[in-house]
């Protein structure tokens, strides 16, 4: 039985017809002239070419200049990101941009060497391949390699006390301010809708923020289950498989409602400063491997203890969890012997897992998986 929560193939096919229609549309000359005269309002000089840089969310189109030097355009690529009325708020106006390209953020270029992610990974991958740490990498490399991201840990001194979004607000002296006043948008709610065929609306509302951890773990765990109801496609492989699916959905649910999935003191702020972008592909280096900033943390300050701790086994299991369509696998391999017991082994012990939940647990789930097998396995036997 698949441990992997799949992406709904045709949702994925919707939104790359989509995607490439407007790439297509950006590959023309005047296009180009276009945006090349856009950035040179932000910064001026003599450009010499425009390159476009596709990732995996947005497109960067760098102008270099005569000089050598940079500047980009990074705007958000619908169909791949989802979310593009709230990214108006937290990075460019779309009615700023005149080439009605949505919303976009110009920026300095940072001339670098090589990515963190491209010095880790196995060499000769594809861009299609998945990114796989190269098994014969000196262990001495990747001590050094990892040390440049412990650099980046100042971020991790920042504390707000609302887990969610930034917007900018205008001050009545007509400055800009910041404030956590919308949802927290991850990678993994993006993914929900572009992979996963989840109904935006069933998201939290845009305003929505969260004071405490619980609250927001509660959340996660609910999308879950609604990840598992709505999607339709490439969900559900066999009936013992959708019932094990729903059930740890469920149990994930009750140890976050009862706050077993914390401790007091990470359930309230402060709460740091998080990106699930920063990746080891966002993290550039130098010729010599090195990290490229302005300045460095001390020692003593590299890993401190909160940070220390989200890296302890447990907790991080529960965040991988919380947000990942891995969430089957986390729950049976690591979840369920932290919390029923380190000689505890799901593929056995499963069914026994159910005397756990309530009554009403126990109605939800004989009642919603007919109901999951309905739009999803029949269809897929059918097939």
């Amino acid at each position: 039985m698949p441990l992997l929560m799949s992406y709904d193939d045709f949702a994925w096919e919707r939104s790359k017809s989509y995607v490439d229609s407007w790439l297509e549309s950006l590959y023309s000359h005047s296009q180009y002239v276009a945006i090349k005269d856009f950035i040179l309002e932000y910064h001026p000089g003599k450009a010499i070419e425009l390159k476009p840089i596709i990732g995996g969310c947005n497109i960067i189109f760098q102008l270099i200049y005569k000089d050598m030097s940079s500047a980009v355009l990074r705007i958000p690529i619908p169909g791949l990101s989802r979310f593009l009325d709230e990214k108006m708020q937290y990075e460019g106006i779309s009615e700023q941009n005149p080439l009605q390209l949505g919303p976009f953020i110009p920026m300095e270029f940072i001339d670098h060497d090589i990515e963190l992610g491209t010095a880790l990974i196995t060499p000769g991958l594809t861009d299609y391949d998945r990114a796989v740490l190269n098994p014969n990498i000196e262990i001495e490399r990747l001590e050094f390699l990892y040390q440049q991201t412990t650099d980046i840990l100042q971020l991790f001194q920042t504390s707000f006390s609302k887990i969610g979004s930034f917007y900018t607000l205008s001050s009545i002296d007509g400055n800009k301010a910041w404030d956590i006043n919308g949802r927290p948008l991850s990678l993994h709610w993006n993914e929900l809708l572009l992979v996963g065929a989840f109904p935006s609306e069933q998201l939290p509302s845009k305003s929505e923020v969260f004071t405490t951890s619980s609250s927001y773990l509660n959340t996660l765990a609910d999308l879950h289950i609604k990840h598992l109801v709505y999607q339709s496609n490439d969900s559900i492989a066999s009936e013992n498989g959708c019932r094990q699916k729903f059930l740890s959905r469920i149990l994930l649910r009750k140890l976050a409602s009862s706050n077993t999935l914390i401790i007091p003191l990470d359930n309230i702020r402060p709460f740091k400063l998080w990106c699930d972008d920063l990746g080891p592909f966002n993290i550039l280096l130098d010729k010599n491997f090195k990290h490229i900033q302005q300045k460095k943390l001390r020692e003593g300050q590299r890993l401190f203890i909160p940070m220390r701790e989200r890296c302890e086994p447990g907790k991080f299991w529960i965040l991988y969890a919380a947000k990942r369509f891995a969430l089957d696998i986390a729950f049976r391999q690591k979840l369920d012997k932290i919390f029923f017991g380190l000689d505890s082994n799901w593929e056995t012990k499963w069914e026994d897992r159910i005397k756990l939940l309530s009554e009403e647990e126990q109605v939800e789930l004989n009642w919603r998986e007919p109901d999951i097998l309905g739009v999803d396995y029949r269809t897929q036997v059918a097939r």
